[in-house]
Parts: C-alpha cells; sequence; structure tokens
C-alpha cells in the first residue's frame, strides 16, 4: 500500500514540476515577438472609423437593463 502512495506521488510531484517549468522555447517566443497588434491596430485607426466603431459599440438600454445606468438627455 504504501509503495503505491509513494508511486501515485512520484507521478503527482512529476506532473507537477512539468507543469510549472518554465518552457525556454516560449519564452524566447515571447520576448522576440513584436509589441501587441492591439496597440498598433488602435493608433492606425482613422477618425472616421473611430467614429463608425463608436457607433457600433454602444449598447441597447431597455428597461431591463440594469449593469449601465441609462443617459439622460
Amino acid at each position: 500500500m504504501k509503495q503505491l502512495l509513494i508511486i501515485a506521488l512520484g507521478f503527482v510531484a512529476l506532473g507537477t514540476l512539468t507543469a510549472c517549468g518554465k518552457n525556454e522555447s516560449h519564452t524566447e517566443a515571447q520576448n522576440s515577438a513584436p509589441a501587441s497588434s492591439a496597440s498598433t491596430t488602435s493608433s492606425e485607426t482613422s477618425p472616421e472609423q473611430q467614429a463608425k466603431i463608436d457607433a457600433i459599440d454602444k449598447p441597447v438600454l431597455d428597461s431591463k437593463n440594469t449593469d449601465t445606468p441609462a443617459k439622460s438627455h
């Protein structure tokens, strides 16, 4: 019984060390990658495009929508 417990703990420890280990190839890929695409996309957006995006992004407010306050005009 103790042998099975020791073997099981060994596998758990091995899995933990493998999962939490630092992946060098992943780290190198992150360091060599360019800046995030979200920041470059927002700087390339023209004012006309941003106005269209803002028009689409407005939430629909109804009587059941309680997570955003209704704007008073």
